[in-house]
C-alpha cells in the first residue's frame, strides 16, 4: 500500500541521516520523560488537594445544622461560616480558604491557571 511505502522510504531517510536508536536518543527521552514525570505529580496532587472535606456542626444542638448536615455537600451553602467546621481542616485548599458554595469557583480557576502557565 501507499502509506506502508511512503512509512518505509520515510524510516529509511530518517535512518540515512539521524542514525539508528542510539545512546544519545534514550538520554532525551529519559531527560525529557523526567520532567513530564513532576508534572504528573503535581496535577495527581492538585485531585486531592481541592477536594471539598466533610463538614460538621459548630454546636450540637443547632437543629438547622443538623437537618443540613444529612445533605452534606448542598446543605454547607444554606449556612453562615460559623455555623459549621470542616472535620479535618488543614487537608484542603477548599477548608483553608473557605472555597464553597459561591466562591467555589475559585477552584476550578487555580487548576486553570495552573495549566495556563
Amino acid at each position: 500500500s501507499a502509506t506502508y511505502e511512503l512509512t518505509m522510504w520515510f524510516d529509511t531517510v530518517l535512518t540515512a541521516h539521524v542514525g539508528d536508536w542510539g545512546r544519545g536518543q534514550l538520554m532525551l527521552l529519559l531527560a525529557s520523560s523526567s520532567s513530564w514525570t513532576t508534572l504528573s505529580l503535581i496535577v495527581l496532587g492538585m485531585v486531592f488537594v481541592t477536594q471539598q472535606p466533610q463538614w460538621e456542626c459548630s454546636t450540637a444542638s443547632d437543629t438547622a445544622c443538623q437537618g443540613l448536615l444529612q445533605q452534606q455537600q448542598e446543605g454547607i451553602c444554606q449556612l453562615d461560616p460559623e455555623h459549621y467546621a470542616w472535620v479535618k481542616p488543614h487537608t484542603s485548599l477548599v477548608a483553608t480558604f473557605n472555597l464553597v458554595c459561591g466562591d467555589h469557583w475559585k477552584v476550578g480557576l487555580s487548576n486553570a491557571i495552573f495549566f495556563l502557565g
